[in-house]
């Protein structure tokens, strides 16, 4: 794997030697993390697959603008048509994880004809009757809100990327991880994605996925409860449900193995 930048997005990301006679996987990862959450998979996949894994915008090596229209939604999924474009790659298998999977979502319908097969970790469905959501999401826009009139006065550090081997095993609300990916990310980076992330209304488009799709959730995810992807389930077409035993939300960092075998059992069908 070799890392490189696009610079006409602004968007850093890491891809092995491709093959054409290979299958692709385009990796998303999920809201303060970087590609690096992605490096077992990379490890383990790349003798197999053309592998892409990059910097969401806000997060990493990616750019961090200087907008809070910058961080939106709409600019990461043209981040990823560009990149597909650049790198020549007609149709891949888009793999995502938690929040990154509403940006996946919304490539996927937007641009169907890239999309072979979709594979969502951990998906964000159901978040508002969530009442964690409810109770942030008003403090996050003023935030965000503030972090806008002050933008000017806020330094901006380059991004880095978060060493998670350090992070293996830990629970969905672990203050060392997050503290250590939002002091990565950056406070303005950090409010920006996720006030953008919050305004997503998504709930009543998963239905519109046409491609094979893979749901993949842990048991014991306390981010969002198992019973509102079956919920998830029950809406789309062409979808399975894999339920990881055990697992919590934060999937790509404790329960490598099982996941890897579930992508490869979806891919090979």
């Amino acid at each position: 794997m070799q890392d490189y930048f696009l610079h006409s997005r602004g968007i850093a990301y890491r891809t092995n030697a491709r093959k054409a006679e290979r299958l692709t996987l385009v990796f998303i990862h999920g809201f303060s993390g970087s590609a690096s959450a992605w490096q077992p998979f990379e490890e383990k996949l790349q003798s197999e697959y053309n592998i892409i894994t990059f910097d969401v915008r806000g997060h990493g090596f990616s750019v961090h603008p200087n907008t809070f229209e910058g961080y939106s939604v709409e600019k990461s999924v043209r981040d990823i048509h560009a990149l597909l474009q650049h790198l020549h790659i007609p149709r891949c298998i888009l793999i995502s994880h938690s929040l990154g999977t509403l940006i996946a979502l919304r490539f996927t319908i937007s641009h169907p004809a890239f999309v072979e097969k979709a594979i969502f970790l951990s998906p964000v469905y159901g978040i508002e009757k969530l009442w964690r959501v409810r109770a942030t999401r008003l403090l996050v826009w003023h935030a965000a809100a503030l972090m806008r009139a002050l933008h000017f006065f806020v330094f901006m550090k380059r991004g880095r990327r978060t060493a998670y081997a350090t992070f293996r095993g830990t629970g969905d609300w672990s203050l060392s991880r997050m503290y250590t990916d939002i002091t990565n990310m950056g406070i303005r980076s950090a409010l920006w994605s996720l006030a953008q992330i919050y305004a997503q209304r998504s709930d009543d488009i998963w239905k519109k996925i046409s491609a094979p799709t893979l749901l993949i959730h842990g048991e014991h995810d306390s981010v969002i409860p198992l019973h509102n992807v079956r919920t998830l389930a029950t809406h789309m077409p062409h979808v399975q449900l894999e339920v990881v035993a055990g697992g919590n939300h934060i999937l790509v960092l404790n329960n490598i193995d099982e996941v890897i075998q579930d992508i490869t059992s979806f891919v090979k069908q």
